[in-house]
C-alpha cells in the first residue's frame, strides 16, 4: 500500500506540474498578443480620399476662377491624389510662396462653394476668406510679381459670380470702387470713421 500511495502522490504532482505549465504557456501567449503592434483597423464607410478623376470638375472650377482673376502664367489646374490639393501649371500649390498660396487657397474654397451650390450639395452658404491678397503687402521672394490688375479682377469676379451665397473677405487694403455698388464694404478703424469692431479703444 505504501508504494501505491507514493505512486499516486507522484502522479498528482506530475499532473499539477503539467497544469501549471499549460497555464504559464497560455499567459505567455496572451502577453505576447497584448504587446504585439496592432494592425490599423479599416474604417467603415466610404473612403475620404478624393481621386484625380473625381476632382476633375472641381479642378476646372478652380482654373476658371483663377483665369477670371487674371492669375499670371496659368496653364492647367489639376488635382493631386497624394496631396489632396490642387496643382497649378504642373506645380503643387503648397510649393509656392505664401502670397500665391493665399490667393489659390481662396480659389480652392470658392470653387468648392460653387460646386456645392450648383449640385445642391449640403454646405453652409457662406465662406470666410482671410487675407487672400497678402501678396500685394508682403511680396514673396521666390515668386514673380503679380500684375496689378489681379487685385481688381479678384474683387470684381467674386462680387459678380457669388451673388446667391455669402462671401466674407477680410483684407487690410480697400477694394476697388467698381465693386462698391454690388458688395457690402465695411471699414473697421480705430477712429470715428467706419466701425471700430474689435479694435480696442484707448482709455481716456
Amino acid at each position: 500500500m505504501q508504494k501505491v500511495r507514493e505512486s499516486q502522490a507522484r502522479r498528482d504532482a506530475c499532473r499539477r506540474g503539467l497544469e501549471l505549465l499549460e497555464r504559464a504557456q497560455e499567459l505567455e501567449g496572451l502577453l505576447a498578443e497584448a504587446n504585439a503592434p496592432r494592425k490599423k483597423e479599416r474604417a467603415d464607410g466610404p473612403s475620404s480620399i478624393v481621386s484625380t478623376g473625381e476632382a476633375e470638375p472641381f479642378s476646372k472650377e478652380v482654373e476658371a476662377l483663377l483665369r477670371s482673376w487674371h492669375f499670371p502664367n496659368l496653364d492647367r489646374v489639376t488635382f493631386s491624389e497624394d496631396d489632396q490639393d490642387i496643382v497649378i501649371s504642373s506645380r503643387p500649390r503648397g510649393s509656392h510662396g505664401k502670397g500665391v498660396r493665399a490667393i489659390t487657397r481662396a480659389a480652392f474654397n470658392l470653387a468648392l462653394l460653387r460646386l456645392c451650390a450648383r449640385d445642391s450639395r449640403p454646405f453652409p452658404g457662406v465662406v470666410l476668406i482671410d487675407s487672400p491678397l497678402v501678396v500685394y503687402r508682403e511680396p514673396d521672394t521666390d515668386e514673380g510679381a503679380f500684375p496689378h490688375d489681379v487685385k481688381d479682377a479678384f474683387y470684381e469676379a467674386v462680387a459678380g459670380a457669388f451673388g446667391d451665397v455669402q462671401v466674407i473677405i477680410l483684407e487690410n487694403d480697400d477694394p476697388p470702387d467698381s465693386v462698391r455698388a454690388t458688395a457690402n464694404v465695411v471699414a473697421f478703424t480705430g477712429t470715428n470713421q467706419g466701425r471700430r469692431g474689435f479694435i480696442p479703444q484707448a482709455a481716456g
